[in-house]
């Protein structure tokens, strides 16, 4: 069930978040434990070249046989028939890496969660969030429930899985998880305005969810999101009129909340009034 645990007593008060995020300093990748896309590329590019290798090996052997002899006299044919079965063999490889690259990197990422190194896990949990899968999600959760977001990666694991959009904030409003509201608005003051933005999409659609709870929650991000949110006061202003006090409160609030982050309006230029026809003396 959804819950709106971390908006106080009072639902129209500012939520204050009741911790600091600690900066932790990364500490340096040994060699050898980068993740980065490059590492499938070059096994792609290592494939290629073992493949070119075969062709050759082939090539330069077919040149030394004898051409004087019979068939079956002929030396080196063992190996041209175990090359020529490993050219194939290799061709079948490189298409099979090919067509699951992207669920080896994922499988890469997940394993690097587990790294030693500070730098490398951080790494895999911002990439996990572009495979968005349910394995992806589960691994980011259980990363944020066993380290909170006072690290540096319990708060890089919490941003990668609100890169997911609504399954990302559903884990944070969800009790069996015991994030809360308080977690995610310390996450969100923590993120850059990108992150921010594309969370405007899934608060506007919790507006429109059936359960009370979850448009208070919408209601709550957005005005959470500054400037960000500025596209979503129409619908702000539409939940104003909810049957729900408490969503109506937070609605106002988070309207409020938004414009305070917007420029001021420009002064209104003065109108211009021409000068009175002169008065001729009689």
């Amino acid at each position: 069930m959804l819950s709106g645990r971390g908006a106080g007593s009072d639902a129209g008060a500012p939520i204050q978040a009741s911790f600091a995020i600690e900066e932790q300093p990364a500490a340096a990748a040994p060699p050898g434990t980068s993740l980065d896309i490059a590492t499938a590329s070059g096994a792609s590019a290592g494939l290629v070249l073992a493949f070119l290798a075969a062709g050759y090996a082939i090539f330069r052997s077919a040149r030394r046989i004898p051409t004087g002899l019979p068939p079956r006299a002929r030396p080196g044919r063992g190996r041209i028939m175990a090359l020529s079965a490993a050219v194939p063999a290799v061709g079948l490889l490189m298409t099979a890496g090919y067509s699951y690259r992207e669920r080896i990197l994922e499988e890469w990422y997940l394993h690097g969660l587990g790294s030693p190194h500070e730098s490398v896990r951080l790494a895999a949990a911002e990439e996990l969030c572009r495979f968005g899968s349910e394995r992806s999600a589960r691994a980011l959760i259980a990363v944020v429930e066993r380290e909170g977001v006072r690290s540096a990666f319990g708060l890089k694991a919490a941003q990668a899985l609100l890169h997911l959009g609504g399954p990302g904030l559903a884990a944070f409003w969800d009790d069996r998880h015991g994030f809360g509201s308080v977690t995610l608005y310390a996450v969100v003051d923590a993120s850059d305005d990108d992150l921010k933005a594309s969370l405007v999409a899934p608060g506007i659609e919790a507006l429109k969810n059936r359960d009370f709870l979850v448009r208070f929650e919408g209601a709550s991000l957005l005005g959470r999101l500054g400037a960000a949110a500025e596209s979503a006061i129409p619908h702000l202003e539409k939940a104003v009129g909810d049957e729900s006090e408490v969503v109506r409160i937070t609605a106002s609030d988070a309207i409020l909340r938004i414009e305070a982050y917007l420029p001021a309006p420009a002064d209104p230029i003065p109108a211009t009034f021409s000068p009175a026809d002169p008065v001729t003396p009689s």
